[in-house]
């Protein structure tokens, strides 16, 4: 997970198509990786302040060094010398695992700990694009414009049942009378790689991540047990 200081703004790097085991070292080797480069890239990031672990590699050193920047190490175990960027990961790890805790209250068949990434993912957006007290959202700052208010709307509550409309109906095509018009599925985030108002919705029969559009929501969890 990367943060940036003056905005505020965080970026995370799960990887939308498939499951993570929670004890999983590639895949924080590579999300710590990945959450680097991606920052490389930022014209406003001249200086970085970072853990020793993944950050002290070679190429990622190198990289910067291309690029005339900067880059600072925590001292072992010293992670307060970084606080504002442990407090907001802290912020957000809490806010994913409320979500994952609140989903698995209500419908308790279906969710489950490997599903930890999408949470994370939900919570960093959720981090960026809620208003704070004075009307003004992390992404307002790094983007430099403001964030339109209607897209909140888009925001549903995490891994709350979804119907998703039949495929061949989507299309424009008929069904015979007795089959059922939707399947049921799981909210898990909003697609990064489409309109912010597509959702990431799993299929709960074959473990699929996939983004969907004519959807429809059930946020209190009233269609389930």
């Amino acid at each position: 997970m990367t943060y940036d200081l003056v905005p505020q703004f965080q970026w995370t790097t799960s990887n939308p198509d498939k499951r993570v085991e929670p004890t999983s070292p590639t895949a924080n080797l590579k999300a710590s990786i990945k959450a680097g480069v991606y920052l490389l890239i930022t014209p406003v990031a001249l200086c970085m302040l970072a853990d020793n672990s993944t950050f002290k590699a070679r190429r990622f050193v190198d990289e910067i060094r291309n690029r005339t920047q900067m880059i600072r190490y925590c001292g072992v175990n010293a992670h307060h010398k970084n606080s504002i960027a442990e407090r907001s990961i802290r912020t957000v790890t809490e806010m994913s695992r409320a979500m994952i805790l609140h989903a698995s209250v209500h419908w308790k068949d279906h969710v489950e700990p490997t599903l930890w990434p999408m949470a994370v993912d939900y919570a960093v957006y959720l981090y960026n694009h809620l208003p704070n007290e004075k009307g003004i959202a992390p992404a307002d700052i790094f983007s430099g414009t403001r964030t339109p208010r209607h897209k909140l709307r888009d925001m549903h509550v995490w891994g709350c049942p979804t119907y998703v409309l039949d495929p061949t109906l989507q299309q424009g095509k008929k069904l015979p009378r007795w089959q059922p018009r939707s399947r049921q599925g799981m909210f898990l985030g909003l697609s990064p790689k489409h309109s912010s108002d597509v959702p990431l919705i799993l299929n709960l029969n074959t473990g699929s991540i996939s983004p969907q559009f004519h959807v429809v929501f059930d946020d209190l969890f009233s269609t389930v047990m």
